[in-house]
């Protein structure tokens, strides 16, 4: 289930419906109006029979029936009845609330909000379609939204003042209704950007029931507007899915054109950009429940598609050139609904064969034009660069599909499900132009990303081998074989994926059961991670995050920050070291002094060693004063130790750094964490404690003559700290 903030257009207009629907039944009901006309759940669907369901939209519809089978079990447990207004009902509840004058009623601002929002919808949806041909289907979205526009009307005298011109109704200062509000945008569905509401509002209670009114009401009833699973109700779920997506992937363009320009990190852009194929997925996962006899995305969006060629009078069928896939008159809103990265999946899906892996000899097609920007490119270039890349990719994408390799992201996970016949999701045709738009906004830069991922993984394996060589005659019980494994796999990760490019030797091994093919191309190294740049993030979080882990374990087995730390505090406190350890005082600010020292860090010499204990995991009594001269008594609770203080990092490795644990990211969880900690932006402070000014000082100051690699955690020494390192870096060699 996605977080309020994350759910669809549709979602949202359905509750904003039922919104309206509960608050004029239930505000009629105290008012003294009979609701026997009302019906139950049980025949409450609007009775409009189809053909027979087969196959995935059996399942779904299936799914749907049980899970409302499941809430009504629930409703009728706890004593509540759920009724259902019909549409056509709602005037005649608002014309009786209105009437009513003991007391008279006062409309509610949320409510306001809420049904100007679902006119908004709906009237910018109509408007997408009304030069269109759906005589029938336009009847019915021009009825609903008659009827809300009526109950408003109805209901403004009795609304706040100042929601009576709400600015969701009218246009801003000095725009004028054009012929570009009935056809062709820029972008199609960008008179679809709906306000959205505060996450007061997604969280707030039921409307409440009106005071003062005679009638009393059963607290436990609820209500539901009217479902109707009719052609136009689909076609405008289908208008808000494409909307989203496109909004969404309009956002992901905008990443990495910051990241081309250097103003966020490559792990960010890239872990946004798989997240956003999740949430796609899951919108489209409840398309599919709503719709389940609509849930091909291939009619989806040949529908919206035909009907705007149609709107603004273009042959849907006509082709200027031999071969083209589309009328390429109407390439943009080809684009923007996805149909020309659709139609090549589907081309490549049909030549997929379970266990092998699609070759395809580079410039049989022709070459890729990269001296022209993308945004200069006629529509016949565009869709040819399209198909060169995907062409190009998409034998990287089946071999590591094939094999599985240390971290993967949507795109990959998809590909290895194709089969000939299987239709093409809506999720991974989002993915794939993902991977198109950021060839695009990268240009010539796209193989930036490997570079910069083949550079912290030289300097991760250096650190690995140098802590390695350092550790080989020493032992410890806390440190074991496993422990040892565990670095051995990171190792094995930077040697098999990118030191060397396992995905050429896994294409290389197919060719050499093609000996005709294999004479006939040449595979160059890298070939899929210089064009595949969010891959690269993906796997440099991973790498980071695997060798974070590994460190902090590290540290915990020696004890060697832990020990490093008080006897730094005490140097410090007797003044016997003028100078401040820049990277301990990292260590501290990140983990804190009550983990560190339990409490403050002590300032007295008897102070010094019986902290020290205490992290050591002695018990408090045997430390007391009047303890008998005994041997310390350990803790129950063991020693202290490091952790990682990055929650965020935490819920996405999941994801990826252990690869498959989980197939999907806890995006509530996600939400809720990112809120807590940027609650108030303003007046954000770091989750910790706060470093001396003297310190703080310190920290700020660059080290001279700083080398690359000091850049980079070393689990073995101690170089300067960078904002782009990891946080904890052990300090063995300083403390033996």
């Amino acid at each position: 289930m996605l977080p309020n903030s994350l759910r669809g257009s549709y979602t949202i207009y359905k509750e904003d419906t039922d919104s309206v629907a509960t608050w004029l039944a239930s505000t009629a009901k105290q008012c003294g109006y009979p609701l026997d006309f009302l019906t139950r759940p049980e025949d409450g669907l609007s009775s409009q029979k189809g053909s027979r369901l087969k196959g995935k939209a059996r399942k779904l519809a299936k799914a749907a029936t049980s899970a409302k089978s499941g809430s009504s079990e629930s409703t009728a447990h706890s004593g509540s009845t759920t009724y259902t207004i019909a549409v056509k009902d709602f005037i005649s509840l608002a014309q009786y609330i209105v009437a009513f004058q003991k007391p008279p009623v006062r409309v509610p601002s949320s409510f306001v909000c809420v049904l100007n929002r679902a006119i908004a919808l709906r009237k910018k949806h109509n408007s997408w379609f009304s030069n269109a041909e759906q005589s029938s289907e336009d009847d019915g979205h021009n009825f609903f939204l008659s009827v809300l526009e009526q109950v408003r009307e109805t209901l403004k005298s009795r609304m706040p003042s100042d929601t009576v011109d709400d600015h969701m109704t009218k246009r801003p200062a000095g725009s004028t209704t054009t012929s570009s509000d009935r056809g062709h945008t820029d972008n199609a569905f960008a008179a679809l950007i709906l306000e959205e509401p505060s996450d007061e509002f997604l969280n707030a209670p039921p409307p409440e029931k009106v005071t003062g009114l005679p009638v009393r009401v059963d607290d436990d009833s609820r209500y539901e507007a009217e479902r109707v699973q009719k052609v136009e109700e689909q076609y405008l779920a289908a208008h808000c899915l494409l909307a989203d997506v496109n909004s969404i992937r309009a956002c992901i363009k905008s990443l990495w054109i910051m990241y081309r320009d250097g103003q966020i990190d490559l792990q960010s852009a890239s872990i946004t950009t798989n997240t956003a194929v999740e949430l796609i997925r899951h919108m489209q996962e409840d398309y599919d429940k709503n719709f389940p006899d609509h849930s091909d995305y291939e009619g989806l969006i040949e529908t919206l598609f035909i009907n705007q060629c149609i709107s603004q009078g273009q042959d849907p069928d006509h082709r200027q050139r031999r071969g083209d896939i589309i009328n390429m008159a109407m390439y943009d809103l080809a684009d923007q609904v996805l149909l020309t990265t659709y139609t090549i999946l589907v081309s490549l899906g049909d030549v997929v064969t379970p266990g092998h892996i699609p070759l395809y000899k580079p410039g049989h097609f022709g070459f890729r034009d990269l001296s022209t920007e993308w945004s200069q490119k006629s529509p016949h270039d565009k869709l040819q660069d399209d198909k060169l890349v995907l062409l190009e990719a998409f034998s990287g994408f089946s071999a590591i599909g094939k094999v599985g390799c240390f971290a993967e992201d949507e795109l990959i996970r998809g590909v290895r499900e194709m089969a000939p016949g299987k239709k093409v999701p809506l999720w991974l045709t989002f993915a794939v132009q993902n991977f198109l738009d950021i060839q695009h906004v990268m240009g010539s830069e796209a193989s930036r990303a490997m570079v910069e991922l083949q550079t912290a993984a030289r300097h991760i394996g250096a650190s690995l081998s140098e802590n390695s060589e350092f550790h080989k005659k020493l032992h410890i019980k806390t440190w074991d074989a496993h422990s040892d494994r565990a670095l051995g796999h990171i190792q094995n990760v930077i040697n098999t994926w990118i030191k060397q490019d396992n995905v050429k030797k896994i294409i290389e091994r197919s060719l050499r059961r093609n000996p005709t093919i294999a004479a006939q191309m040449t595979v160059e190294p890298f070939e899929l991670l210089k064009q595949y740049p969010s891959l690269c993030g993906i796997w440099l979080f991973s790498l980071r995050y695997l060798m974070q882990d590994a460190g902090i374990t590290l540290c915990n087995a020696w004890g060697s920050v832990i020990y490093a730390a008080h006897l730094y505090n005490a140097a410090r406190q007797e003044k016997l070291v003028k100078g401040i350890w820049r990277d301990m005082e990292l260590a501290l600010l990140l983990q804190g002094n009550d983990k560190i020292f339990i409490g403050g860090r002590p300032k007295k010499p008897e102070d010094y060693l019986k902290r020290f204990n205490l992290c050591m995991g002695f018990s408090v009594t045997s430390l007391a004063k009047n303890a008998r001269q005994t041997a310390p008594k350990a803790s129950q609770k063991g020693a202290r130790g490091l952790e990682n203080t990055s929650t965020l990092s935490q819920l996405f490795a999941q994801c990826y750094a252990h690869n498959r644990r989980s197939l999907s990211t806890n995006l509530d969880a996600v939400e809720k964490h990112v809120k807590s900690q940027f609650s108030d932006p303003e007046n954000f402070t770091f989750e910790g404690t706060s470093p001396t000014d003297e310190v703080a000082a310190q920290l700020t100051l660059d080290r001279p003559n700083r080398s690359p690699q000091s850049k980079l955690p070393r689990l073995n020494s101690t170089p300067a700290p960078s904002s782009k390192a990891l946080p904890i870096r052990s300090t063995l060699k300083a403390c033996t």
